[in-house]
């Protein structure tokens, strides 16, 4: 998982670090959705970035394969199929460790210890340098109705 993470923010890197492939991408995102929503990389601080940061790549894939496909088809920083289908996986994971989080953070839970464990437990698997989905049990991976 950790080897996919930092795919993505290379790719997230690559629009934050180029002017002009930016530029280009906002074209492509107008066309397409007619606003400008910025990718969001990671905060190796903040334990939700890496969530947020996926998330929005998910939700912004269509664009972002636009852009690839007209002006840079052959960057490495280019997401295969696979991975855009780990990405997806990952978001599925994260997403229930994610809403816990919040919920410690906001103090809108009194269950703080019940969630430790799981948290550890997404921590162990965000540090990891593979992930197999098929280890990940009752993981809901139906689309989530804020990444259509």
């Amino acid at each position: 998982m950790r080897t996919l993470i930092g795919r993505v923010a290379g790719l997230v890197g690559h629009f934050a670090h180029s002017p002009k492939a930016n530029g280009k991408f906002k074209a492509v995102m107008l066309a397409l959705y007619d606003d400008f929503q910025e990718l969001e990389s990671r905060n190796d601080t903040r334990w939700s970035s890496t969530f947020k940061m996926l998330a929005k790549v998910w939700r912004l894939r269509t664009a972002i394969s636009v852009y690839f496909n007209i002006h840079d088809g052959d960057n490495k920083v280019q997401l295969t199929l696979s991975e855009w289908n780990e990405v997806r996986a990952c978001i599925g994971v994260l997403e229930a460790h994610h809403d816990v989080h919040i919920d410690i953070q906001g103090g809108r839970t009194s269950f703080v210890a019940s969630t430790i464990e799981a948290l550890a437990e997404t921590r162990a698997m965000v540090n990891s340098s593979t992930f197999e989905l098929s280890t990940v049990q009752g993981c809901e991976l139906s689309p989530m109705d804020y990444l259509q």
